[in-house]
């Protein structure tokens, strides 16, 4: 079976999301491997607090504190201006206090990866996992970053080998939910070239919602040739997990499969399958 490319882009992606492309030196050598808290020690993975399906939006950020974040990413970067992470810190905290969460997350960002004094990984912790548990898309995209090992952070999803992985699929299907587009562009180039390879069987679709829907390319005789083909793809992109369900909907006069699955960490994903045009379903291809 041929292997699937594995993309860098989610690794650039997690330079970009830390802003830390421009000040940070890149990593020269291996990085010893990370010891795998005893299950006394491991503390339980988060649950979001948000529905199992459907867009997610969060409320509107204040109006003056979109500014002030604008600007304060403005300093952290030094576009067109010195950098200047105390200047940006200061901002953030000020958007944080109007009720931002982009401005909480900004500044948890700092508190990660601040190389001038503010360095604070229980801090970045305390702003930006609530923040992901309500669907926040960085902060969610953030940490499916870090359970995939991509952005080593243990103060927000302590390193668990196996276990940590496989929670980085939850994470990042509420960011995409919620509209984060690196983490849609990410997976969107991760199916094309895992369909292209042959990993999983070739269509169209992300699966993430009745609009999105996996449809498999060709025509579908039954369910007996349909449904194999469902589960040749949640396996490869859901390593790990197992079916807790699966139920037929009938949504605007098209026909759904739609699969529910969980990790051992109680984490649960649906993913959607258009079956509308499966012999016996409605109109053949």
């Amino acid at each position: 079976m041929r292997r699937c490319r594995l993309l860098p882009l989610p690794a650039l992606l997690g330079c970009l999301l830390l802003g830390a492309c421009a000040s940070q030196p890149p990593v020269t050598g291996p990085q010893a491997a990370a010891t795998p808290p005893t299950p006394q020690t491991m503390a339980p993975a988060l649950i979001a607090q948000v529905p199992e399906s459907g867009p997610l939006t969060l409320p509107a950020e204040p109006p003056a504190a979109v500014a002030l974040v604008a600007e304060g990413r403005k300093y952290l970067r030094g576009e067109e201006i010195p950098v200047d992470e105390g200047r940006a810190f200061a901002l953030f905290q000020q958007a944080a206090d109007l009720g931002s969460p982009t401005g909480r997350y900004r500044l948890g960002l700092v508190h990660l990866t601040s190389r001038e004094g503010r360095g604070d990984p229980q801090k970045a912790a305390q702003l930006i996992l609530p923040l992901a548990q309500q669907g926040h898309p960085d902060a969610a995209f953030l940490l499916g970053l870090v359970a995939s090992g991509f952005t080593p952070a243990p103060s927000l999803l302590p390193a668990a080998g196996e276990s940590s992985l496989r929670q980085a699929p939850y994470w990042f299907n509420i960011a995409r939910r919620a509209g984060q587009a690196n983490a849609r562009r990410a997976y969107e180039q991760q199916l094309a070239a895992m369909r292209e390879d042959g990993v999983i069987p070739a269509g169209s679709g992300t699966g993430d919602d009745f609009a999105s829907a996996i449809r498999f390319k060709g025509r579908i005789a039954s369910s007996d040739e349909g449904v194999p083909l469902e589960y040749r793809t949640i396996g490869p992109l859901f390593p790990g997990w197992k079916r807790q369900s699966q139920a037929l909907i009938e949504q605007e006069g098209k026909h759904y499969d739609v699969l529910t699955l969980v990790n051992e960490h109680q984490q649960k994903v649906l993913v959607y399958f258009d079956i509308s045009d499966w012999i016996g379903m409605g109109k053949a291809r």
